[in-house]
């Protein structure tokens, strides 16, 4: 347990985000948190592409994941707009909770930093907010000021929760509750558990290989197999649960 933690914790100050908006050389690079490695993500305005690509910090080498082309991928994001919008009514918004019910279970909700001030305990902003990492002071136990009994989360102007329940001198993780604007207080928010987050990104994953199985790309047929091991990885995690 220790260790698993450890590593999160060291995922977590690895961390960073870099953006890049110079006209021709347009780029977001991040790292996912193992360190001596990051990931571009480039558009080419000549080419008229997008790729990514990891870079290995300690040997300078360089692996293209993929490269797609502008409007393949334009394609894709309108392939998948009604299929998202169907997707998270039938996984998310169609989950009505009322607060009265995480009272009466004794939950608890975590809000979490939404605005510069709050979060600039955490995150420290270089070069106008276009470099982004993780404070090396930074105190996450300062996020307990972020709990909230379930009422609170009328008054508050958060948006996304996560709900905790107390059990067992632990802290555990029941799902996510969002806030609906423009409904009254009765039926303003709706609650996610973690299967629904996983049913909902799976089902997108399989939209994602449907249009991209039919599509002709640099790695397609590496993409296309990376996709088919996540859905077999998560298969024979449903079948153990």
């Amino acid at each position: 347990m220790q260790k698993g933690t450890d590593r999160l914790r060291s995922q977590i100050r690895n961390f960073f985000l870099r953006l890049n908006p110079t006209p021709g050389a347009e780029k977001i690079v991040f790292s996912g948190g193992e360190q001596g490695f990051h990931y571009t993500i480039r558009f080419w305005s000549r080419r008229r592409c997008v790729d990514l690509h990891i870079k290995n910090e300690l040997t300078g080498e360089y692996e293209t994941v993929f490269e797609i082309g502008y409007f393949t991928l334009f394609r894709l994001l309108l392939n998948l707009e009604r299929t998202v919008q169907y997707l998270f009514y039938k996984h998310l918004f169609s989950k009505k909770i009322n607060i009265g019910k995480l009272k009466r279970h004794g939950c608890i909700l975590l809000s979490l930093p939404s605005n510069e001030e709050e979060m600039s305990v955490f995150i420290k902003l270089k070069n106008k907010g276009k470099h982004i990492s993780i404070r090396d002071d930074a105190d996450f136990s300062l996020l307990t000021k972020f709990l909230l009994y379930p009422d609170q989360a009328y008054q508050t102007d958060k948006r996304e929760f996560h709900v905790l329940k107390y059990k067992n001198g632990n802290l555990l993780r029941q799902g996510t509750m969002i806030k609906v604007k423009g409904k009254n207080d009765s039926t303003q928010f709706v609650f996610v558990t973690d299967r629904d987050m996983l049913g909902c990104s799976r089902e997108m994953m399989y939209a994602v290989y449907g249009f991209l199985e039919k599509q002709q790309f640099k790695n397609r047929d590496h993409i296309l197999r990376l996709l088919m091991e996540q859905f077999n990885a998560d298969r024979n995690k449903k079948n153990v649960a």
